[in-house]
């Protein structure tokens, strides 16, 4: 996106920002930060163990995590130059435990959005996935 490179820190449970001209490094998403911390023992899905990225037609930044549940979440920009996202939200999450977002991506279609998913506890369910807007 320009001259800002993304790189998931799955470890840390964030995102960085690479500031290719300035050669500085921000946390653009973080757990407990701009996105919500994952809580498992309440059921409660968050930010965690984010691995696939991908840049949505409007600029976004999109984040797939390879969690329990697996979950995909959407970064808006940074228009007050902070170095972290302005609003991270929660775009929908895998519902079966055993599956997980492997990849995303949008087609040539702005309005469609493509992800993998693997493992699922469901015969035949491995595969593909498209999601289009109307």
């Amino acid at each position: 996106m320009g001259d800002t490179l993304y790189v998931a820190n799955t470890s840390e449970d964030r995102v960085v920002a690479v500031d290719l001209n300035k050669n500085v490094l921000t946390s653009f998403v973080q757990a407990g930060k701009n996105a919500p911390v994952e809580n498992a023992g309440a059921k409660v899905t968050g930010f965690n163990s984010p691995d696939n990225l991908a840049q949505g037609p409007d600029g976004r930044l999109w984040i797939v995590e390879d969690n329990y549940l697996s979950d995909i979440y959407v970064a808006g920009k940074d228009n007050d130059k902070d170095g972290a996202a302005d609003k991270v939200e929660l775009f929908g999450s895998l519902k079966d435990p055993g599956a997980e977002i492997s990849g995303i991506y949008f087609g040539k279609d702005p309005k469609s959005l493509f992800f993998n998913v693997q493992h699922p506890d469901k015969p035949k369910a491995d595969g593909t996935w498209k999601i289009t807007r109307r």
